[in-house]
């Protein structure tokens, strides 16, 4: 091959690299777009992550003021602890003849704190007929802990004067009311309905308590 024909054949071959091989402008432009493009990429899932967080957000808002709405409109459990009629059932019922005290065997009972249509019949032995009430704050008993009591009264069947013990409504449950007549003859127990259970099991080695009402035991010893 002549001298002259490989050098035009070397000249083709240079010219079509160089027409093949990108421009610096086109490179320049190309790293310009790539560059942005990773960026805007991340940019986007960071935006969509974003997203995501403020729809969570939201969410829990919208679930926490719902939570904080329901609370709002549930209403608080009423305080029964110095309501006399979860231990004296009959006083959420009218008094009726049986409920009423003899006249003259409890004088003055509002010294007491006490309100004669506020007594209810509890139970009776031979000896003694038993009545319990409410007592309210304003009572003159001296040496009682202030705050609504809830008594037992006890009659004699042979009429003479009524005897009266009171305890706290608050605090009832611990032990109830427990009351003994004047010879220690006789005793009475005043209870929760839901510890009568308990407290029989307690004085079933003791003789002569009976279970007059469903809360209410006497003991004759006589």
């Amino acid at each position: 091959m002549s001298t002259s024909k490989f050098q035009t054949i070397r000249r083709e071959a240079l010219r079509k690299q160089l027409v093949e091989l990108p421009t610096v402008a086109e490179t320049e432009a190309a790293a310009r777009f790539r560059l942005p493009g990773k960026v805007i990429q991340r940019r986007s899932k960071a935006a969509a992550a974003w997203n995501r967080y403020r729809v969570w957000l939201a969410a829990a808002v919208v679930g926490a003021a719902t939570v904080a709405g329901t609370m709002a409109l549930t209403p608080t459990p009423e305080d029964r602890f110095e309501d006399a009629s979860r231990i004296i059932s009959s006083l959420t019922n009218p008094q009726q003849d049986a409920d009423k005290v003899p006249p003259g065997a409890l004088s003055n009972p509002e010294s007491l704190g006490i309100d004669a249509s506020q007594t209810r019949l509890l139970g009776h032995s031979d000896s003694y007929t038993y009545y319990g009430a409410p007592a309210t704050e304003a009572d003159s008993m001296p040496g009682t802990p202030s705050g609504k009591r809830i008594c037992i009264i006890s009659v004699p069947v042979k009429g003479q004067r009524a005897s009266i013990g009171c305890t706290l409504l608050k605090g009832f449950e611990g032990a109830g009311l427990k009351f003994e007549s004047p010879d220690r003859a006789e005793a009475a127990w005043l209870l929760v309905p839901a510890g009568i259970q308990e407290a029989l099991t307690s004085v079933a080695s003791e003789n002569g308590w009976a279970q007059q009402a469903p809360n209410f035991l006497v003991r004759n010893s006589r």
